[in-house]
């Protein structure tokens, strides 16, 4: 072992020299700009405005497993998160297995633990006294309670699950052999590990374990696991297991690479080990595996939480990967403390598996001294406004027909005092689209406001993809064109797309806009005004509209449009009209207060989504169904259910007012009964400090409204009605049972939708249910973090923009509805 201490420390003082000498000179990130000009780069078959997949250094990846950056969860310590976990498609965890004997002062006794050896909760940081703590007979029985939800080996579609076991305690394993602690933790750790291998194999589990912590197989712990096939993590110790599987000293069980960050420079250890021949050692090779398994792990780095130390170990990893591209590199896995949504924003810059881009919407010069790889720098010397451009539409909006799954969504409402001087008044919004002169193609439009003082200053950037999260193509910006003697004017309060081919606007004056759309023949849109009016006004604070149709229904050329405002004199306002789009003329259907006072609180923002639930013999929708959301100003988010008898013009309140959540700045969408809400000033369940902390355990923790925190819930109608039953109060927290819930990146003014896009609309009219819910995109666009903004949230700080951050992330709804036994 003396030639071993000495290998490691000659090791050590090669990567100091390294990190002195060379790190300065090795390329950490890719600076790979897209700069596009509004006027030059117009045409959607310039492949130079992709600013997704063009990104030099990612350009050749072909040798990484399945092409992508991901996520093992790390210190998810209460089991009741562990559903929410793998609903986010998660396949890799860490638990922290904290030992404690049984006389130090009675602790497992009050966790309910009675072996005479002592007990294992699921802690990283010393249990306490003052919490309840999962334990490991809890897990066993949670795997065997999950069996078919999430372990099934027969189910193709499930993928295989990894646990890794980082073992903690205040033993020294290797030292007195007659200790009596020593021998009852490895008399413990030698029963739970039985238990695992025992269950496994009774009831077919697909899951692996991962040794890891204060039971690695090192010095007298090096051959005491080998009867369990299991493999362990390597950080640093033994230096030869980085490039040896010599049986002899039991490297051979060292396969999972787990690699520190640095602290100055993240990068650096990554950087350093690529540098070896080969690079990581034997963990790049494919060769490199052990008797117990054929597969190769992924490198694991613990545990970056800020966007920047993200991207920079990322960017090091990829341009390790194009530095030998005849090597098949394993998948890089962050261990992460964070939501894996949020990581995989974080990372989407390097990895192009979802869209996180900056754009910079007014034109203004980048700062060169930000390293970003993903964004637009548009120069805003715009299109005449009557220029044709690429746009796109809501396929939340709600596409009738006889059947009842047709919707509607809407986007965030805001007042218009809520918009101070400045950036403030960006207010980003966003829809698509899906033409029937391009089979390939959906189409997005992305509306903001500038920071002049001209009312009727309202422009819109035009993208289009050919599938969900692929490539991204900027076409064109251009000013909306608004007729001089409308009274419309910004902040846009709603926009929807009926049908593919109408373009719905209403500001917060009740003033509305309607445009024609089509995709020309150099596939860019036309978008040509048909027709604008008012609906009546009213003195409200806060409103949102929700526009449904059924013109493909008896040729009816009407159109229903709902708005929820809340007033001085009522919280909760209902109006419904009835607008002819042929005539413009237009009816009220209903005038009604739902709620005089709804809350001792001022009700900030509305939102809402609405669907037809009832067609009657003539084709007629006859009742619409309501979801109203709306946040509070002591910072909590409640939710109503409504039911609307459109023939009668009647409404009936179902369930609620419940409080739901934290947050401000509400945006929600919907399609195909699925829904997703997004906010700003939300709660950050998991993060390093409360992941490792004694306790309270994640999901009995008090949230409480957190500046610039994004928060997203998703679920189906059905699953928000049953929410929404529990009044007064029914949090969702990272634990719930039904809606999936998260944080998702930082700053302001979100808005949402949920969409279709054309390839996938094909294939559902070829598939089942099932599998059209799985094609299902989601585009969120929010106001970026402010440069001067001081994060003391500790929740994964994103990287400073004043603009529009334009954000897309993978969902898995097929796992919504999961039997959960």
């Amino acid at each position: 072992m003396k030639n071993n201490n000495n290998l490691n420390t000659f090791f050590i003082i090669v990567l100091l020299i390294i990190k002195i000498i060379l790190i300065n000179g090795i390329n950490i990130k890719n600076n790979n700009q897209i700069v596009i000009n509004s006027i030059i780069n117009n045409n959607n078959n310039n492949n130079n405005n992709n600013n997704n997949n063009n990104n030099n250094n990612n350009n050749n990846i072909g040798n990484i497993d399945n092409n992508r950056i991901g996520c093992e969860i790390h210190s998810w310590n209460d089991l009741n998160e562990f559903d929410q976990m793998y609903k986010k498609g998660i396949t890799w965890n860490k638990i922290d297995v904290h030992y404690l004997t049984a006389i130090e002062n009675g602790f497992c006794n009050s966790q309910n633990q009675n072996d005479s050896r002592g007990c294992f909760v699921f802690s990283h940081d010393v249990p306490s006294f003052k919490f309840q703590y999962n334990t490991t007979d809890q897990l066993l029985e949670y795997m065997v309670n999950r069996k078919d939800s999430w372990y099934n080996s027969n189910d193709g579609t499930n993928p295989k699950k990894f646990i890794d076991l980082c073992f903690k305690a205040k033993v020294n394993v290797c030292g007195n052999q007659s200790n009596n602690v020593t021998n009852d933790y490895l008399s413990l750790v030698e029963d739970f590990l039985q238990s695992l291998v025992d269950y496994k194999l009774k009831y077919s589990l697909n899951v692996e374990f991962i040794l890891d912590g204060l039971i690695k197989p090192i010095g007298c712990l090096r051959d005491r696991w080998r009867k369990f096939n299991l493999v362990s993590t390597w950080i640093d110790n033994p230096i030869g297991a980085l490039f040896s599987n010599n049986v002899q000293f039991g490297y051979d069980q060292f396969q999972v690479a787990d690699i520190y960050i640095g602290n100055s420079i993240p990068q650096f250890w990554m950087d350093a080990l690529c540098l070896l021949s080969p690079p990581f050692g034997k963990f790049t090779q494919n060769n490199s595996t052990t008797t117990t398994t054929t597969n190769q792990y992924p490198i694991l780095v613990w545990e970056p939480s800020s966007q920047h130390d993200i991207e920079s170990v990322s960017s090091s990893y990829y341009s390790c990967m194009n530095k030998h591209s005849t090597i098949k590199f394993p998948q890089l896995l962050f261990a992460s403390n964070i939501d894996p949504v949020q990581l995989s924003l974080y990372s989407g810059s390097i990895s192009n598996e979802t869209w996180n881009f900056k754009i910079n919407n007014f034109g203004l010069e980048l700062n060169n001294n930000n390293n970003y790889n993903n964004y637009f720098s548009i120069d805003i010397n715009l299109k005449n406004k009557s220029s044709s451009s690429s746009s796109s539409s809501s396929s939340s909006s709600s596409s009738s027909s006889s059947s009842s799954s047709s919707s509607s969504s809407s986007s965030s409402s805001s007042s218009s005092s809520s918009f101070k001087p400045g950036l403030n008044n960006i207010n980003p919004k966003i829809v698509s689209f899906n033409s029937l002169n391009d089979e390939i193609n959906t189409y997005f439009m992305l509306f903001f406001s500038n920071i002049t003082n001209d009312d009727k200053i309202i422009y819109y950037h035009n993208f289009n993809s050919n599938e969900i999260l692929g490539q991204l193509n900027y076409l064109n910006t251009t000013q909306l064109d608004i007729p001089t003697d409308s009274d419309f004017k910004k902040p846009i309060n709603s926009l929807q797309v009926l049908n593919n081919n109408l373009l719905f606007i209403i500001d917060e004056w009740s003033n509305y806009l309607i445009y024609n759309l089509s995709v020309n023949k150099d596939g860019n849109i036309e978008i040509i005004l048909s027709s604008f009016g008012n609906l009546v006004r009213s003195e409200s604070i806060n409103k949102t509209y929700n526009i449904l149709s059924n013109l493909d229904i008896n040729n009816n050329n009407n159109v229903t449009i709902i708005e929820y405002s809340s007033t001085n004199g009522c919280s909760l306002f209902l109006k419904i009209w009835s607008l002819n789009l042929i005539t413009n003329e237009k009816y009220q259907l209903c005038n009604q207060c739902l709620y005089l006072n709804l809350s001792n609180f001022q009700i900030n923002s509305i939102s809402s989504v609405s669907k037809f639930s009832n067609v009657t013999i003539d084709n007629v929708n006859s009742t619409i169904d309501s979801i109203i959301y709306y946040s509070l100003s002591n910072g909590y988010i409640g939710a109503i259910s409504l039911s609307i008898d459109s023939i009668n013009n009647s409404s009936n309140i179902i369930y609620g007012p419940t409080i739901i959540d934290i947050g401000q700045q509400i945006s929600v969408s919907m399609i195909n009964d699925l829904i997703i809400e997004v906010h700003s000033e939300g709660y950050c369940y998991n993060n390093e400090f409360k992941n490792k902390r004694d306790g309270p355990r994640v999901c009995e923790q008090i949230p409480s409204p957190t500046s610039k925190i994004l928060n997203y819930n998703f679920g189906t109608f059905n699953q928000w009605i049953s929410k929404i039953k529990k009044r007064p109060k029914n949090l969702i927290t990272a634990c719930d049972d039904s809606i999936i819930h998260g944080t998702y990146n930082q700053g302001s003014f979100p808005n949402v939708l949920l969409y279709n896009s054309q390839q996938q609309q094909k294939q559902q009219q070829q598939e089942e249910q099932q599998k059209q819910s799985n094609n299902i995109g989601v585009l969120e666009v929010h106001q970026g973090l402010p440069f001067d903004f001081i994060d003391l949230s500790d929740c994964g700080r994103s990287t400073t923009w004043d603009g529009i951050v334009l954000n897309s992330w993978k969902l898995f709804p097929h796992y919504l509805n999961i039997k959960l036994n």
